[in-house]
């Protein structure tokens, strides 16, 4: 099947000597919330935060919430530390404390992109980034439907959505109760990633690559040609580090009730609860992807709202 969809290049992220690339993008994602607004941090405090299992959240004092996955890994690493130490009190603590690099605590990178998407989330609603919903079904239709698709990390609610009308699904994952969760898919190990990644047409990257800190690694193994998305709940950062690195869609979530959420997480839930009772989807499209598609398929007037 001929691709007919645009593609954007990579180009490669520029970063500190000091920072690794993970930390580097959440920076820039930092710089361009402060070029939107500079003093979008001034007095703004940590009021609620909760380490569940499956994600972190935070509810900060405007009343804006944020979530980030928690990798196995690190949670294992973290429970180590954290019997070692004594504990950090980071509730009531300025939001810079958490969403600027430097924190000395062994969720250190998961809490600031939690906070990060708390803070981006004012900026995603109504945003340039949003299609009037006929256009951006036309769009997403143009990524999805009828390609071959490889996803890295098992991202349940999105796979119900897009299995059957894709050619193919792939799902690059390590979690043993995955074929058992999703059976409709076909699992791919990582050690598979190259060949996946070849394989698809269009590529989508779990918000759990942000939170793993690999989704420079997984950017850096997609071939020229693909069309690159990233989905979830942790990707509710503002989209210019995304979009700079070639990605022409970010699909997340801005959570509308931040109590309930962080509720939810305390008891152990995930991104399904999140998605059924507390957070409003958006698609945010990278305004160069849009101008290089094909006409027949290109919004007619550009975004919702003027830049």
């Amino acid at each position: 099947m001929q691709n007919t969809t645009a593609h954007l290049s990579k180009p490669p992220l520029p970063s500190s000597p000091e920072e690794v690339p993970a930390t580097a993008l959440l920076t820039r994602a930092l710089g361009a919330l402060k070029q939107l607004d500079r003093r979008v941090m001034d007095g703004v405090r940590i009021e609620r935060l909760v380490v569940g299992l499956h994600y972190v959240g935070v509810k900060l004092s405007t009343g804006r919430g944020g979530v980030a996955f928690l990798p196995p890994d690190m949670v294992v690493q973290g429970t180590c530390r954290q019997l070692k130490e004594s504990p950090v009190q980071l509730k009531g603590l300025p939001v810079h404390c958490l969403a600027e690099p430097g924190l000395d605590h062994s969720l250190a990178h998961v809490l600031r992109l939690a906070c990060l998407n708390a803070l981006s989330a004012p900026f995603l609603e109504d945003s340039h980034w949003l299609l009037e919903p006929v256009q951006e079904e036309q769009v997403l239709n143009r990524i999805f439907r009828r390609k071959r698709v490889c996803m890295i990390g098992a991202m349940t609610p999105l796979i119900q959505r897009i299995h059957t009308s894709v050619e193919e699904l792939l799902v690059i994952d390590r979690k043993e109760d995955t074929p058992l969760e999703l059976p409709e898919i076909r699992l791919v190990s990582p050690g598979l990633s190259d060949w996946a990644l070849n394989r698809c047409q269009t590529a989508i990257l779990t918000g759990a690559t942000l939170s793993a800190g690999s989704l420079e690694e997984y950017l850096g193994l997609v071939p020229e040609g693909r069309t690159l998305t990233l989905m979830g709940p942790s990707a509710g950062l503002v989209p210019q580090p995304f979009f700079e690195r070639g990605v022409a869609l970010v699909g997340t979530g801005i959570i509308t009730d931040p109590d309930h959420a962080l509720d939810i997480l305390a008891e152990g839930g995930g991104s399904v609860a999140l998605s059924r009772s507390c957070t409003r989807w958006v698609h945010l499209f990278n305004p160069r992807f849009l101008e290089q598609l094909p006409k027949s398929s290109a919004p007619a007037k550009g975004n919702r709202h003027a830049s």
